[in-house]
């Protein structure tokens, strides 16, 4: 019997490393699951350092994996990184038949000025898709920075159609209007842009832009005002040590 004690060994250590090879999918599984709960757990603490830390750990197991590209899109939106183009590239390598991905891509391209990426994504959308409030708000700030400003004001009414109660559209709407060459088309942008300056969300937006405005109508005035209440509403939370936040693009 003794003889045969170095076989059941072999056996047994054979049958062990079978398990432990027939596990290792298992793991990787538990594991990309682990860092995916541990990312959004961080992403919900505001601790953008450590989700992203963790949605990269996912990566380095899994290069397709979705849920962790998606995540990663997410945390480089909120601390307005460059990265989120290329994260939202990704997003469109991973599921290039999801037109919601072509227009996110575009939207970050045009945040960070890749205009001719912008451009590319949206001529990847589907035609049958082309009719949502984030289509034509992007295709209207494409046609604007090609100085094509009757096609980019047709993109916004279409958006306004669609939201017309949106508040930062109407601004950025008015903004395309101003650089018209009718000066009756200028005036009612300004009005535009006047009725939103007390907007707690978008006030700010609004006074930017406004202050060009009234530069155009030659009201230097009006507009050194709008410029003093700019300049005294970013240094007020550095005296008070606090402050309101609110949208700037326009």
């Amino acid at each position: 019997p003794s003889n045969y004690k170095p076989l059941i060994y072999l056996m047994v250590a054979l049958a062990l490393i079978a398990a432990a090879w027939a596990s290792r999918p298992l793991y990787r599984e538990w594991k990309k699951q682990r860092y995916l709960g541990r990312a959004e757990e961080f992403l919900q603490k505001a601790d953008y350092k450590n989700a992203a830390l963790c949605a990269r750990q996912v990566l380095t197991l899994d290069r397709a994996n979705v849920r962790a590209v998606a995540l990663l899109c997410d945390i480089t939106a909120r601390v307005h990184s460059p990265d989120l183009v290329a994260c939202r590239q990704m997003l469109v390598d991973l599921q290039p038949d999801n037109p919601t991905n072509h227009i996110a891509l575009a939207e970050a391209a045009l945040t960070f000025g890749d205009m001719p990426r912008a451009e590319q994504a949206l001529l990847r959308v589907p035609t049958t898709n082309r009719n949502s409030l984030e289509f034509h708000q992007a295709a209207a700030f494409i046609l604007a920075s090609q100085h094509k400003l009757t096609e980019a004001e047709a993109q916004f009414s279409a958006a306004l159609k669609l939201a017309p109660t949106n508040a930062l559209l109407m601004i950025n709407h008015a903004v395309i209007l101003m650089q018209a060459r009718d000066s009756n088309i200028v005036t009612e942008a300004v009005k535009t842009l006047e009725q939103h300056v007390d907007d707690p969300t978008n006030g700010r937006a609004a006074k930017q832009n406004l202050t060009q405005g009234y530069l155009l109508q030659k009201k230097f005035d009006k507009a050194v005002t709008i410029a003093r209440e700019l300049a005294s509403a970013t240094s007020a939370p550095a005296r008070q040590g606090r402050g309101r936040t609110g949208s700037s693009r326009g």
